[in-house]
């Protein structure tokens, strides 16, 4: 049967969901399965409704939209036709058939495809990529500008006006309309086409079988039947079945939400039927190898691979509003229900006082009209998109609009130490065998009294050197240290420093057989041909695990046995190292018979010696550290290290105090996890942490309501910074896979560009709530204009035109002038943003009230003093008209800051939009009140004197606001 078509419907609100599903119509029994099917981990809620079709999935933050939608996808699959879900022959269990089964249904062999081959496979399946989600057209995006309620209040008004004879207030509705929907437009194709020029260009390259030999291929040019090899902290480039396996382990956490790494091996799953979590022979594109190899076989590329079904599923969802957004909207209703109650007031007002009723009705549609800031929704995607574009010329490029959000409210920020904090260039400086200890300087090893050691008369060290470069998967590049990780490259340079021969060596002592590392198993084994026809087996990893596998040290050249203090002394070495922040390995051997499983764990090792290997740190990072902490975020060093190295670059960073005691390592996890505390009380710094403790940690602190940003550059990263409120990857040294998950990259690898990150994203929250408290104030001052002149007996106290011409000058754009305001000085030094907090409190809504009866007041004084002065009616009208506009455009300056007043420091930082666009507000106005051709349509022209009282009026509410302000701020026990 083909997949039953499972479509989101409703994404928008972060943990819930609702999706269409085809076949749950009328149909009560797929609805208990589907209910029964879906509830269990990471599930908080879930409801079926046979009469709609649909279900409504409540989850926990810590499960996306991805995994969700796989998870139903397969409980719809059961539900409709248990009997033959998998039963497509388009889509075979591989799983539940046999390896060499497997080979023949793709037309493959062992020794891997021809080139020959590839290229016809290629032109039959297409390239290995899932097309990115469809971002939105320009038609669609302009007709957005016209699917919002402010929008179609507008266009109701209008729609009165011409009913009711007001063809010229029409007209600007109307124009009122296309100017919104222009500057929206404008704003949100840049902000679109901003989003689109960030999707990452370099592709991945991936070890696969062609012809017979390994090769490295673009994973983009991967085809069904390929041949891939599976290497530990590599990203898995397509759905593939295993057919051989090493102690294989995969996270995968991105289909499934489960950070356990998943054992892999080649025998037959029996079930057919069997979930994706369960399929231990398969793997799949995007998870993670977390420890051992494999060797699998191409079984989906691109689109037909299970990330990329997925997908299909999501490609014709817009992307999800932003936080603010969604915020901005709800504002939006609520502001147009509240001018609709305002407008019937006013009307109801008009009817009782006995006004002419078709010129209270067009009053009532544009005060209507007027009540609303149109400008709303426009607002968050143009300074959101203006943030972006200028953190992208500071070398951070921003994926997701809600990122710059996200930064202003991070309370933990979680840093990946190797690479991340530090540079990830490994040097070895410290080596310790047969109670001796030594320096390496240059190309030369040196002992604590600065003697020379020669490794051709002291064979010991030789052999400690010899052993490290043979445990090692770095290849060589003709006699220098080629490709691998820092770490490795770093013992094979040390044993090149010391005059080894390290390809003849291995050239001597062939490999067999590799036991990598795992998450629970912090040591690599491997085994080598031995010159005496047996097999010579090496560990090399954590001291404390590759000791406890010892019996045996060597000493002279003679193998003895290791007794209690010999143990102490290499433990105390060790502490020793660590403590100086140096990584430190620990090297064994012995010797095994070619018919023994040599890679089973034994205890009868012969201690090698410590090798301990520096990592600078990056120069930003202490400054980072210290900057967070002034902004109130909380830093936390995520770190595989024992816990003395952990501690020693802690305090090199400025975490801790150096002392050991704000360490936790990864035995005391889940005493931690169960022990809820606030940001402040954290530890600063995880010891001995694998991968899968990584995602833990973050999904614990998310669900006890703190904002999580995760900072790495590795493979192993990815699950954590996928889970994170914020995922920042380093854009030069980070490898593909953190790049293409991160929400945030740092494209030139400076951590000293995340603070200014942060103070961005702070800025532009503390800017739109500038620009939010702008709009409401002046639009409900219009209203309270309006209702107290009307219950005061005036009948027209402004026109339609003049209350349509203030809607169109003082909304939009003084708005986006105040949200392109510079930061704040102090804006590092105050606490978090709380990402649950409302865009306006109602502390500040009383706030806005008593701003906007100030500017009313001034404007319904002005009116009074020129009727007192003989005005006549259209005369007082135009007075109050211009002085209104004048308050509003003022009060745009007592918006700047909320922290200072410009009566006591009137310097604020230039801003050069907010001063052209108030300029040219108060141009148009000059313009309105002035010109002859204009005249007509605002009323009578103003003498000195009411020119007077309507700029003395516009002045003084902003002079009241700033004077109140400044005695707030000056009281003693004021915060500032």
């Amino acid at each position: 049967m083909n997949q039953p078509a499972v479509v989101p419907v409703h994404t928008a609100v972060p943990g819930r969901a609702r999706f269409s599903v085809a076949g749950l119509k009328r149909n009560e029994g797929v609805r208990h399965a589907l209910e029964a099917g879906l509830a269990g981990r990471g599930i908080e809620w879930v409801r079926a409704s046979a009469a709609t079709g649909t279900v409504l999935v409540l989850f926990e933050s810590g499960h996306d939209l991805v995994e969700i939608t796989r998870r139903l996808s397969e409980a719809a699959e059961r539900a409709l036709d248990p009997e033959n879900a998998r039963a497509d022959p388009a889509r075979p269990a591989w799983h539940a058939m046999d390896a060499d089964k497997v080979l023949g249904a793709v037309d493959s062999r062992r020794s891997g495809l021809s080139g020959a081959e590839v290229k016809q496979r290629l032109i039959a399946t297409g390239i290995n990529a899932i097309p990115p989600i469809r971002g939105r057209t320009q038609f669609e995006i302009l007709l957005s500008q016209f699917r919002n309620l402010p929008i179609a209040l507008l266009g109701a008004g209008a729609l009165l006006s011409i009913a009711t004879g007001g063809l010229l207030d029409a007209a600007i509705i109307l124009g009122v309309i296309g100017l919104n929907g222009a500057i929206g437009f404008i704003a949100e194709a840049r902000a679109e086409a901003t989003i689109s020029s960030l999707r990452e260009s370099r592709a991945p390259v991936s070890r696969a079988v062609r012809d017979g030999r390994e090769c490295d291929v673009p994973a983009e040019e991967l085809v069904p039947g390929d041949l891939i090899q599976l290497r530990r902290d590599e990203l898995i480039p397509a759905d593939a079945r295993v057919i051989a396996a090493n102690l294989l382990t995969a996270n995968e956490a991105v289909l499934t939400g489960e950070s356990t790494p998943v054992a892999k091996a080649a025998n037959v799953v029996a079930h057919q039927l069997a979930a994706i979590a369960d399929r231990h022979n398969m793997v799949f594109r995007g998870t993670v190898v977390t420890g051992g190899a494999g060797r699998a076989v191409v079984t989906a590329t691109g689109p037909e691979t299970e990330l990329g079904r997925i997908q299909s599923l999501l490609s014709s969802e817009d992307q999800p509003a932003t936080p603010l957004q969604r915020n901005l909207d709800q504002l939006g209703r609520q502001l147009v229900f509240g001018s609709v109650v305002a407008c019937g007031l006013f009307g109801a007002i008009g009817l009782i006082r006995g006004f002419g009723l078709l010129s209270l009705l067009k009053t009532v549609i544009s005060l209507a009209v007027a009540a609303v800031p149109e400008g709303l929704p426009t607002l968050a995607t143009t300074t959101l998109a203006l943030a972006i574009q200028h953190l992208r010329g500071r070398g951070i490029v921003i994926r997701r609009l809600s990122a710059v959000e996200g930064l202003a409210a991070v309370d933990v920020a979680c840093f990946d130490k190797t690479g991340t904090l530090t540079l990830n260039d490994m040097s070895v400086v410290r080596v310790y065998w047969n109670g001796t200890r030594a320096r390496l300087v240059g190309e030369e090893f040196r002992t604590e009294h600065e003697m020379p050691v020669d490794c051709a008369t002291d064979r010991e060290l030789a052999r400690l050197l010899e052993l490290a470069a043979l445990c090692n998967d770095v290849e060589l590049l003709d006699t220098s240290a080629g490709n691998g990780s820092a770490t490795e490259v770093a013992l094979v340079r040390a044993a090149l420093a010391a005059g080894l021969d390290v390809e003849a060596s291995r050239a001597r002592h062939p490999r067999r057989a590799t036991l990598q590392r795992a998450e629970d198993r912090r040591y690599m084994l491997t085994v080598h041909d031995a010159s005496d026809g047996q097999r010579l087996v090496i560990v090399k990893g954590d001291p404390r695990e590759v000791l406890a596998l010892c019996e045996w040290r060597l000493h002279d050249g003679v193998v003895t046995p290791l007794g209690p203090g010999d143990r102490s002394a290499i433990e105390a070495e060790n502490l020793a190292m660590a403590e100086s922040a140096l990584r430190v390995l620990a090297i064994a051997y012995r010797s095994a018979v070619a018919e023994e499983r040599e890679t089973q764990t034994r205890h009868d090792f012969i201690w090698a010696g410590l090798i301990g290997m520096a990592d600078p740190i990056r120069k930003a990072a202490p400054g980072l550290i210290e900057a967070f902490r002034r902004a109130g975020i909380t830093s936390i060093m995520l770190t595989g290290d024992q816990k003395a190295t952990a501690a020693a670059i802690a305090a090199e960073l400025g975490l801790t105090n150096g002392s050991g005691e704000e360490i936790v390592e990864a035995n005391q996890l889940d005493d931690f996890l169960a022990e809820p505390k606030p940001a402040a009380d954290l530890p600063r710094v995880f010891a001995r942490v694998a991968p899968g403790q990584k995602l833990q940690l973050v999904k614990t602190l998310q669900r006890r309501g703190l904002t999580v940003a995760m900072v790495g550059d590795g493979v192993n990263d990815t699950p954590p910074l996928r889970a994170a409120d914020i995922g920042i990857a380093l854009g030069r040294s980070g490898v593909e896979a953190a790049r293409g998950i991160a929400d945030v990259v740092l494209l030139e690898d400076d951590l000293a560009a995340l603070p200014i990150a942060v103070e961005r994203g702070r800025a532009v929250a503390t800017n739109i709530r500038k620009a939010i408290r702008y709009l409401l104030a002046t639009n409900l001052s219009e209203v309270i204009f309006m209702l107290v002149a009307a219950a005061a007996g005036r009948a027209h106290p402004l026109s339609p035109v003049q209350l349509l011409w203030i809607n169109l000058l003082t909304d939009v754009l003084p708005a986006l002038g105040l949200a392109m305001e510079p930061a704040d000085p102090d804006t590092m030094a105050r606490p978090p943003r709380d990402g649950h907090e409302p865009v306006i409190s109602p502390a500040e809504f009383g706030t806005l009230g008593r701003d906007a009866s100030l500017i009313a007041g001034s404007a319904f004084i002005a009116q009074a003093c020129a009727a007192r002065f003989g005005g006549s009616a259209q005369s007082r009208q135009t007075v109050g008209f211009a002085s209104l506009v004048s308050a509003q455009l003022f009060y745009a300056f007592a918006c700047r800051s909320t922290s200072r007043s410009i009566l006591a420091e009137p310097n604020l930082p230039p801003n050069p939009f907010f001063l052209g666009a108030l300029g040219s507000a108060f141009a148009a106005q000059a313009a309105a009140l002035f010109l002859p051709g204009f005249r007509n349509l605002f009323g009578p022209p103003l003498g000195v004197g009411d020119f007077g009282i309507s700029l003395a009026a516009g002045a003084a509410p902003l002079l009241a606001i700033e004077a109140i302000r400044n005695a707030q701020l000056t009281r003693p026990s004021a915060s500032q």
